[in-house]
This record gives C-alpha cells, structure tokens and sequence, in this order.
C-alpha cells in the first residue's frame, strides 16, 4: 500500500510516498481502509518537530504521518463496539498513520458516521468541529447577547465557531487578516468582521462593544495577536487559547487578571474524550449542528497522496480558508 512518511525533520519536501506492508490490526484494533486524511497542524508540528525542547534530541526518522481520517472498516479484532465491517468511520488520535490507504486504530476511539454526512463533509467539518464544539460548550453559557471574539476566522476552525456561535444568538467578532476573506466571514453571521492586518483589533472592539469588551474570547493564533485579545475581554470576561498557528503564546502576569476578573483557560482535544462515551457525546452534537446547518463544511482543495508536500505548503500559506483533504483512493 501507499503511505506518505517524513523522510527527515524539515519543510513539506520531506514528505514521501513509500510502499509498505498493509498493518495487522491488534487486539482491539481496527484495520481501516482510508478515504480521507484530512491534513491538521498537529501533523505540521510533527513534520518540524515544532514543540521540541533546547538540548532535547530531534525526533527519530522516518516516521509516517497522519492525525485525523475518514475511512471504512476492514477488519475488527476484538470488541467491536456496536460496529460493523463495511461501516463508515472517522477518527482523531495522535500517530494515527492516516496519510495512507489503510491503517489501524483503536476500536473504541472510532466515530460511526451517519449516512447524512458524506466522507467529505466529515473530513472537512466533524472533526474540526469537535473542537469548536469543546469552546463553545466547556467555558461558559453562549446564548442571545453573549459576545464573542473569534480569532482567524477565515481558517478551518475559526469559521466553524464563528457560524455555530451567530447560531447560538452570540454578537460574534471575528478577525481576519485580509480584506480578500471578508465577506466569506460575514456569511458564516458574525456581526463585525475586523481585519487586524488594517484595523486595531482593541478599538474596534471598544466601539462597537460601548467600552465592555467581550465576555469570552477564542483565540486559535497566538503569538503577538494574543495580547491584542487579551485587552477585549470585558469584566469576567475568559480568553481561550487553543492554537498556535501564530505563534507560541506570551507569558501572562496573573496580577494583569484582577482589574477586571479576566480569565485565561486553554484547551486540548483529548482531555474533552478521554472516555467513548465523550467522544461520542461531542461527535453527535456536532453532527447535529451540521445537520441544522448551524456550521458548514468548507473544503480549500482535495489532493492525492503524492501531493502532501502541497497540501503542507498550502496549510500555512494565507487564502480562502477550508479544509485541506488528502484522497487515500485511487481517483
């Protein structure tokens, strides 16, 4: 079979396809024959050994990549939970192998697709929006009026929350960095759009917030741009990091939280699914979503396996945002 390994630490150049053996799966594994890999920045990360420490060694190669994956069963060895051979399946797990046409999984970390959500809306929006649903539902109540500040909206997850929050009745902020994906983020309803490449992210969140600020902040970039976010929280207001598409994040001074009773909260995806049963709960209630149209599945470009490299180039390059999908099959 085909799959898609890092040949050494570096850019999207280092992404090969090799052929290698189809895996067995194990007890309580499942062999998955791919459809999509749907490309993360979790895999960038790996590709780069982006969180490595000073003095540490560099990550060994080669190493195949892959975070997230929409596929069909195989094989299942061991308890099946409820599933079937045949039955369509998606997955989010860290060495997950997916930039390939088959691989294995644990069982019980597999998503039962419905056969409302076709593959590719599943790649581009259910696992994505596992995330935005953690924000939206972990922190504080959103409903009518609460305000919302959603950080690089035109990307995957940022539209995705930005959509499902103005569904929720949220005054949503959204930011972007280019007057180019303006109006594709007003359409996901969020009432101002401000493009912080231009316009003072603080100011225009003082103008139209009468001096209040926001009461919860979601912010994906990080970097410089997290100190910006940080000064439109209202009193009690909570800013979220979740992603570092910017940058690693500044210190914070606890003593700057207690003018207003700010809050600094943080997420990562595991910790919200360490059980089936949460996995589930989450995925159910975004499918739900997706079928009341409260979010929509936005796909930038489908690509073959051999152009990984390409999808990796495409992935931190500024555009019409969308999730970027590797096609595992044969087109």
């Amino acid at each position: 079979m085909r799959a898609v390994q890092v040949s050494k630490i570096g850019g999207p150049e280092v992404l090969e396809v090799v052929d290698v053996v189809v895996p067995e799966p194990r007890d309580g594994e499942t062999l998955i024959r791919m459809v999509y890999a749907p490309v993360a920045f979790n895999d960038y990360t790996e590709r780069t050994d982006l969180f490595r420490h000073p003095g540490e060694p560099e990550k060994q190669t080669p190493f195949f990549l892959g975070t997230e994956g929409i596929g069909v069963i195989e094989r299942i060895n061991g308890d099946a939970h409820g599933m079937a051979v045949g039955q369509r399946v998606a997955f989010v797990l860290h060495g997950a192998r997916s930039y390939a046409e088959y691989t294995v999984a644990p069982t019980e970390r597999l998503i039962p697709l419905p056969d409302d959500m076709p593959d590719d809306a599943a790649g581009a929006a259910l696992l994505s929006g596992m995330t935005a649903q953690m924000l939206l539902h972990q922190y504080r109540p959103i409903g009518s009026g609460t305000r919302v500040l959603v950080t690089g909206a035109a990307g995957v997850i940022g539209r995705l929350l930005a959509s499902w929050a103005a569904s929720l009745g949220a005054e949503v902020f959204a930011t972007v960095t280019s007057q180019e994906v303006v109006d594709d983020v007003k359409a996901t309803g969020a009432a101002y759009v401000i493009d912080i490449s231009s316009e003072d992210l603080v100011e225009e969140v003082k103008r139209h917030t009468n001096g209040k600020g926001v009461d919860i902040a979601f912010d994906g970039v990080g970097g410089d741009t997290w100190r910006d976010v940080f000064e439109t929280l209202g009193v009690r207001g909570i800013g979220v990091a979740y992603g570092i598409t910017g940058g690693l994040y500044p210190l914070v001074d606890p003593l700057t939280l207690v003018d207003r009773s700010r809050s600094v909260a943080s997420l990562l995806f595991f910790n919200f699914v360490e059980t089936r049963d949460d996995l589930l709960a989450v995925a159910e209630d975004v499918i739900g979503a997706y079928r009341r149209g409260a979010i929509k599945p936005a796909i930038r470009t489908v690509l073959p396996l051999e152009e990984a490299p390409e999808a990796h180039r495409l992935l931190r390059t500024r555009g019409r945002g969308g999730k970027i999908l590797l096609l595992a099959v044969d087109s």
